[in-house]
């Protein structure tokens, strides 16, 4: 069961990876003209960027981005529940106990 899962997360992040690649292809393509035009905006290493590069970390990048989305959810549920009865539309800063719960929610996340 747990091969089959990190074979199907491998995948789906190699198939990730290929799929950003495809939508970079213009930015890689080293068109002198459209690049002179914006000199400060040039990405000079553009021609060194390997896709082979970047599979070692897409293995788990399906699996990073669930527990990404999962933490931000909690994060949400948990300050609306905290801040419940508070009115943000005075204009009124959190202050007391929920300032502290919404600093240890915040840190708890990140």
């Amino acid at each position: 069961m747990w091969l089959y899962f990190l074979i199907t997360n491998a995948l789906l992040g190699i198939l990730g990876v290929e799929y950003s690649f495809s939508l970079l292809k213009k930015y890689r393509d080293g068109n002198e003209q459209r690049d002179s035009a914006y000199q400060l905006c040039r990405r000079n290493d553009a021609k060194n960027w390997s896709r082979f590069k970047f599979y070692p970390g897409s293995i788990f990048m399906p699996l990073r981005m669930c527990i990404f989305i999962g933490t931000f959810v909690w994060m949400v549920v948990s300050i609306m529940i905290i801040c419940i009865g508070h009115d943000f539309k005075k204009g009124d800063k959190i202050t007391g106990f929920r300032k502290h719960a919404v600093k240890f929610v915040t840190v708890t996340a990140c």
